[in-house]
């Protein structure tokens, strides 16, 4: 669910250097090549993964189970942005939109 690509953007961590990626309750644990596990609250990385989207120039609206992509270059006042959303995604948790609308970015929009 959570791809090494963002990971490595989010965080700083190198691609090559995860090996396995696991969530375990409100933990992410990423296992790198060196056999060393890091341990990263959920909630922690979702934050810094909105931290991320807004650096690359979108914003992140979350609640409960689902979230909306704005572009901040479109995105005026808060009226137009009832209609002006680029995407919409939904989830089991509020943490796990995040990162699927995250992934949207990193995959669509990233290199623009």
């Amino acid at each position: 669910m959570i791809s090494k690509e963002l990971i490595s953007e989010v965080l700083n961590i190198p691609k090559e250097a995860i090996m396995d990626i696991y969530t375990d309750g409100n933990y992410l644990l990423i296992r790198k090549t060196n056999s060393r596990v890091e341990e990263y609250n959920i909630y922690g990385f979702a934050f810094k993964c909105k931290e991320w989207a807004e650096n690359k120039g979108y914003i992140i609206f979350s609640k409960n189970k689902e979230c909306l992509i704005y572009s901040i270059d479109e995105v005026y006042d808060v009226i137009e942005c009832l209609n002006q959303y680029e995407d919409y995604f939904e989830a089991d948790t509020e943490c796990e939109a995040i990162f699927k609308a995250c992934e949207w970015i990193l995959k669509n929009k990233a290199n623009d």
